[in-house]
């Protein structure tokens, strides 16, 4: 009696095992599916972010200028707390981060033409430059 006992025991236990794993699993494939989510639906805001920056650079009108920077600045903030940074883009090209549009003889970044991201130090964008 006490053998099949134990083996119902040892049974159990291994089953406890395997639900936990199984438990730690979902819950890896859970975070994992949700940071695809919003990585996604931050990159489709980066053509919104462009779009501010170009409202900003363009605009002529004082008033709008400064009601596009808040927006614009309050965006960035939000999506910085989240894991959002921009690429540096002053010094020497660096194909992991740069595309380059037009390039000449050396390898430092003459003019940026569209902002990179990263999103928690993975290139969600590289940064569109001229490299000279």
């Amino acid at each position: 009696m006490r053998s099949q006992g134990t083996k119902m025991s040892y049974a159990l236990a291994a089953e406890k095992n395997k639900f936990k794993d199984y438990s730690a699993r979902v819950d890896r494939e859970m975070k994992d599916l949700e940071e695809l989510v919003v990585r996604r639906h931050v990159m489709e805001l980066l053509p919104t972010l462009d779009a501010l920056q170009a409202a900003i650079d363009n605009e002529r009108d004082g008033e709008a200028r400064v009601v596009f920077k808040m927006i614009h600045s309050s965006l960035i903030s939000t999506l910085s707390a989240s894991g959002l940074s921009e690429i540096e883009t002053s010094g020497d090209y660096d194909m992991l981060k740069h595309e380059a549009a037009s390039k000449g003889d050396g390898m430092k970044i003459l003019n940026v033409l569209r902002k990179g991201y990263t999103w928690h130090e993975k290139v969600l964008r590289a940064a569109k430059v001229e490299v000279g």
